[in-house]
């Protein structure tokens, strides 16, 4: 009997072929990252380097002075991404789990709009109390959409 995990490997594998990519483990970044770009997620090298700088996932082997990332380690990345949300913008794959909010955040982004005007009048540590205190579900979206846009706005 498999594992959550490796149904989970067999999905993305199939995912993967299904996008029109068949990779020959081990691959290299531009690889990963043109599989995740297919797969609709929203990654760059830097966002590769930030996950494993953290320690979200294992560092894949070097090999010739490249990554050399082996499906394991790829679906490792894919799971972060997914566990963060990490999704493009208005993606068939993704769009179904998506809120409310954020499918509105999307809108808001593709017409050159912020999704909350009065942003400003809110402190980081006020959203913070506000999403601690809610308990609605798409009201705690909300509020995590602000935070979100709060600390984007620090970095």
């Amino acid at each position: 009997m498999q594992s959550e995990m490796e149904k989970h490997v067999d999905r993305i594998s199939r995912l993967i072929e299904a996008s029109g990519e068949a990779p020959s483990w081990p691959v290299d970044d531009a690889t990963v990252l043109r599989i995740l770009d297919r797969l609709e997620y929203r990654c760059d090298l830097e966002k590769i380097h930030q996950y494993l700088s953290a320690g979200y996932l294992g560092k894949p082997p070097i090999v010739s002075g490249k990554r050399a990332w082996g499906l394991n380690d790829f679906v490792a990345l894919q799971i972060g991404l997914e566990m963060r949300r990490q999704w493009k913008p208005f993606s068939l794959y993704h769009d179904p789990k998506k809120s409310h909010w954020e499918i509105e955040r999307e809108r808001a982004e593709a017409s050159g709009q912020q999704l909350f005007s009065d942003i400003g009048k809110h402190s980081l540590e006020d959203l913070l109390h506000y999403i601690v205190e809610c308990d609605e579900k798409h009201v705690r979206t909300a509020i995590r959409l602000a935070i979100q846009e709060k600390l984007d706005a620090l970095a």
